[in-house]
């Protein structure tokens, strides 16, 4: 029981269900609840006002609601990132952006155990990225707009 009292406070704000704490104890969920229920721990939803979440326009998730959205998060973030990369012309900010979203994404997942690090450098891939000079971009565009007219005109 003391060990489990080590964990009310955690049960009763809600960052906490009483699976995550029998998986921590390790014992029976079943056995956990009736300990909860015996000692008289409450949710905070059981706690409020019937409709308080409504007016206060948030919403309250279990641990495990979170982590499951979390995970749809990570999954949806890499697979739109992995799109923007392959398939879109991104400039720096954006590709900062993307490459940080994207970072976040994988560490959600890998702490959830959806993926795993990789920590061996021969799967790593260079990135690299060239900035180029006002006269070089502007070689480049001529270059592009000569060959579009070139193009449009028929071509190749």
């Amino acid at each position: 029981m003391v060990a489990l009292d080590a964990h009310k406070e955690a049960f009763e704000s809600g960052h906490m269900t009483a699976t995550e704490i029998a998986d921590t104890l390790g014992v029976s969920r079943q056995k956990t609840n009736a300990a909860i229920k015996r000692a008289g721990w409450c949710r905070p939803a059981a706690r409020s006002a019937p409709g308080a979440a409504a007016k206060g326009g948030t919403t309250k998730f279990t641990t495990a609601e979170a982590g499951d959205l979390l995970v749809s998060f990570g999954v949806a973030t890499l697979a739109r990132a992995h799109s923007l990369v392959t398939g879109g012309d991104l400039g720096p900010s954006a590709l900062k952006a993307v490459s940080a979203a994207a970072a976040a994404a994988e560490g959600i997942l890998q702490r959830r155990g959806i993926i795993l690090p990789v920590w061996n450098e021969d799967h790593l891939q260079r990135l690299e990225i060239a900035v180029l000079s006002g006269d070089e971009e502007a070689a480049i565009r001529t270059d592009v707009e000569a060959a579009m007219i070139d193009v449009e005109n028929g071509g190749a």
